[in-house]
């Protein structure tokens, strides 16, 4: 989850122990990320992130050529090894 405008701290709506407590509430699952559009604070860590949990959710190493294949595949697409 991302939490915007941290550099307007002052001007919050929503407590942040709030928004923790909702998010144990139900169970969503990753980290509470604190960002700034204005100043780029995190901005950067954050599309890491995204970017680390879209190749673990829908790519598989293959163990026998290393490379990166879609999920869904019943072969590796590099070197046709089996995957399932």
């Amino acid at each position: 989850m991302i939490e915007a405008k941290i550099d307007l701290e002052n001007q919050r709506e929503v407590n942040k122990e709030d928004v923790k407590e909702l998010f144990n509430k139900y169970k969503f699952q990753g980290d509470i990320h604190s960002v700034s559009s204005k100043t780029g604070e995190n901005v950067e860590s954050v599309f890491e992130t995204l970017g680390r949990e879209i190749i673990k959710n829908s790519l598989k190493k293959c163990t026998s050529c290393e490379k990166f294949y879609p999920l869904e595949l019943k072969y590796c697409q590099f070197c046709g090894q089996k995957t399932r």
